[in-house]
């Protein structure tokens, strides 16, 4: 992994005026960061190329070198913030669109060189739009498939949390099992119960002897 700036960026004590900065992201599967950087340098020459190389686009934008160093320390009201595509800067369009709404309340325009638009403007705003319907779906089909996934694992028997209250039938496994010398992270394992409500139980029936 590795984050360089690939232009140089503005100086520390110098009067603070608009400047224009690029980013572009190659994963590990990719050749190459040079066609997204020359797409921006050609659409903006004196802009500041700021490169997050061989990161994967699963990393969360504040967790990448680059992007994180851009959002954080660099970026501030009246900058531009130039990028290929709008998948360069989150892993899905949930994300793009939170990082989106982030610079617009900063006042820094965000520009898509891909999809040819200053997200800004009245098109942007057109396509953040559909970004967010598209977000919208993404988090409903993750929620559906979560429950699919809980129901298809309870059909097979699997238990989901650890009881509050032990009932008879654990009660009596865990004096059992202690009795017989189980470690309580054993009985806890095999019992889906935690440590200190079996700690607890054993208190009350005076059967905790050191492990």
């Amino acid at each position: 992994m590795a984050c360089c700036v690939e232009r140089d960026v503005s100086v520390r004590g110098e009067k603070k005026v608009s400047k224009t900065y690029g980013y572009v992201r190659v994963s590990t599967d990719e050749q190459t960061s040079n066609s997204q950087r020359d797409a921006i340098i050609a659409r903006f020459p004196t802009a500041s190329i700021l490169a997050d190389d061989g990161i994967s686009g699963t990393v969360p934008p504040r967790e990448r070198p680059a992007l994180g160093i851009l959002l954080n320390q660099i970026l501030q009201e009246g900058d531009t913030l130039v990028i290929y595509a709008i998948d360069r800067i989150g892993r899905n369009a949930r994300d793009a669109l939170e990082l989106v709404e982030e610079l617009e309340k900063r006042k820094v325009t965000l520009v898509s060189i891909r999809e040819g638009v200053d997200l800004s403007s009245a098109v942007g705003q057109a396509v953040l739009g559909i970004m967010a319907s598209f977000a919208q779906m993404e988090r409903k089909l993750i929620l559906e498939r979560q429950a699919a996934g809980i129901e298809a694992a309870k059909s097979r028997g699997q238990k989901f949390g650890r009881p509050t209250k032990i009932g008879a039938k654990e009660a009596g496994e865990i004096v059992m099992r202690r009795a017989m010398g189980v470690p309580i992270a054993t009985i806890a394992k095999q019992l889906n119960l935690s440590r200190s409500a079996i700690y607890r139980h054993l208190e009350k029936v005076d059967a905790v002897a050191p492990e």
